[in-house]
Parts: C-alpha cells; sequence; structure tokens
C-alpha cells in the first residue's frame, strides 16, 4: 500500500487547521449580519425548500443587503449555515469552525486533482498546502457568510479531479453531480468545463467520444442554470 498520499492528506489539514484555529474565536464581521446572523430562513432546517427556490437572504430586514443579494442563487452554502445554527444556533465559532473544515476540503480536492496532473513527486501535496496557508483565501476563511467561494472551490476540485480520466459512466455522473453543487454554492463555478478544456487540450484528451459524455452533459447542465 501506497502510504505517501495518506501521509500527505494528514499533514495537510494538519497544517490547514493549525494556521487557521484562532479563526473560531472571532465573531460575525461584514455581510454576516444580514446574510448569517439576521437571515431567518437558517433559524429552521424546515426551511430548506426555501433555500432552493428563492434568492439568498430572502426576508432579511435589512432592505439594503436584500437588495444587494437578491441576485445571487447559493442553497447549499445557505444550508450549510443552517446546519451550523441548528448545532449551536447563533454561535459564531461553529459557524468558523466549519468554514475552516470546508477550507480544508477544497485543498485536499486539489491534491487529489494535481496528482492526477502533476509529476510523481511532492509537488501536488506542495502546491496543496500552499493553497491551504496562502494569505489570498483570508476573507473566504475568516467570513462565514464568504464561504461560498471555499465550497464552490471544493467541489470545482473534487469534480475536475473525477473528470480527469478515464471517462467512465460513473465517473461523469459523479463529475456532474458535483458541478451542480458548485454552481449551487456559487455562480463562479460555471467556469468549470472551460477549466477542464483547457486541461484537456494541453493533455491531448480531447476528443469526440469524450466531448459527447462529458463537455455535453456539463453544458447542458450550466445552461439549465444560466
Amino acid at each position: 500500500m501506497n502510504r505517501g498520499p495518506v501521509v500527505t492528506f494528514v499533514l495537510l489539514a494538519a497544517v490547514a487547521l493549525a494556521y487557521h484555529r484562532a479563526v473560531t474565536t472571532n465573531a460575525f464581521a461584514w455581510d454576516d449580519g444580514y446574510m448569517v446572523l439576521n437571515n431567518p430562513t437558517i433559524r429552521d432546517l424546515a426551511n430548506w425548500p426555501a433555500m432552493f427556490l428563492s434568492p439568498w437572504a430572502t426576508g432579511v430586514a435589512y432592505e439594503l443587503g436584500e437588495a444587494q443579494n437578491r441576485p445571487y442563487y447559493r442553497p447549499i452554502a445557505e444550508l450549510t449555515m443552517a446546519l451550523d445554527y441548528a448545532i449551536s444556533g447563533p454561535d459564531p465559532s461553529t459557524f468558523h469552525a466549519t468554514n475552516i473544515l470546508v477550507h480544508v476540503l477544497a485543498a485536499l480536492c486539489l491534491f487529489l486533482w494535481l496528482r492526477r496532473l502533476l509529476p510523481a513527486g511532492p509537488w501536488a501535496g506542495l502546491a496543496a498546502i500552499i493553497f491551504a496557508i496562502h494569505p489570498v483565501h483570508t476573507e473566504a476563511v475568516n467570513v462565514v457568510s464568504y464561504r461560498t467561494t471555499t465550497l464552490a472551490g471544493a467541489f470545482t476540485f473534487g469534480t475536475l479531479w473525477v473528470l480527469t480520466h478515464p471517462t467512465t459512466q460513473a465517473s461523469v455522473m459523479t463529475g456532474v453531480f458535483g458541478f451542480a453543487l458548485a454552481l449551487l454554492s456559487k455562480e463562479t463555478a460555471v467556469v468549470l468545463p472551460a477549466l477542464l478544456l483547457l486541461q484537456d487540450l494541453r493533455l491531448g484528451a480531447f476528443t469526440r467520444k469524450r466531448m459527447l459524455m462529458v463537455y455535453l452533459p456539463l453544458l447542458v447542465l450550466a445552461g439549465a442554470y444560466l
């Protein structure tokens, strides 16, 4: 058994958790006021259908906040916050802990994807560790309502990992499901088919069969979403 990936997984998770651990002591910040703390939808898990049928933060008393977020449709992110609220109510530490765990998941998915692209060696693990602790992710990890970015990233990296050959019916179905989760986390995930195309062109993996099996379902889903 090759223990290398397992060791890298453990090391990556440990580094990311240690680096971001202080985040759990933070209060809510910035957009968290109207998108999380004063969002009535997340206060009861029974409201989950409303999360998929209306924009994020619908019904928030802050008219400015509601107006700003009316175009946003991010039900998966809102659902995770409802789960946080069900665990500990408005205690920010639970929300921040989930933010850290989602970021760790994104780093792990990135590692898995890069292992299929980069030569053997430490490069995939090193890149994932840099990703996990890079300051550019500070807002996404520290602000609860910006969890959308890391959620979309985790599902995007995971989908790219699954769809980076071999192409099987199971991998395509899993990839389409992952793409759907990414889109329902944040709209920026719509670029996933383009990323996959650039990768396939670089690797010489773009074929007619792959176009029909992989790209057609992804584009249909993206079109339905848009």
